[in-house]
């Protein structure tokens, strides 16, 4: 490939994918894999590359990858599935604690950085600055209960 006077060779290219792909996946996602995972796609067809395979082909190599690899870490390797989880899932857990804080008009639960509208098990009206402990979630809405004592 060229850019004006400048050649880069496209495996170079992938490569550069493939890093972004890493990084984006530790940065973004908490480390999830999944884009670990197209990202290692992305190597196969920077290997493709060097080895001469046509762009088209190397484009099909990463899709191909991509779609074996992604599912193959999530439901195939052995404690990968119990680490993969949406962002901003609550991975099933309870007993969390959530800070009750007003976020323009309305009060929301503050868990860890992320908020979330909150409502209680027993359908009283929280107070703001009030500590709850989290029973589940219902979409993005936490389910939350005053401790018990």
């Amino acid at each position: 490939m060229e850019w004006g006077a400048v050649t880069i060779p496209v495996w170079l290219l992938w490569l550069a994918a493939a890093a972004v792909l890493v990084l984006a996946d530790l940065g973004l996602l908490g480390g999830q894999l999944l884009l670990v995972a197209a990202g290692l796609a992305a190597l196969i067809a920077a290997g493709a590359a060097a080895l001469g395979v046509p762009l088209v082909g190397q484009v099909w190599l990463f899709l191909g990858a991509t779609a074996v690899f992604v599912p193959a870490l999530i439901f195939g390797l052995p404690g990968v599935r119990r680490r993969w989880r949406a962002p901003g899932d609550l991975g099933g857990k309870r007993g969390e604690i959530v800070t009750v804080v007003a976020q323009g008009d309305r009060l929301v639960g503050k868990l860890k950085s992320d908020r979330y509208p909150i409502q209680l098990v027993d359908g009283s009206t929280p107070e703001e600055g009030e500590e709850l402990v989290v029973d589940r979630m219902e979409g993005i809405t936490l389910i939350v209960e005053r401790p018990r004592r």
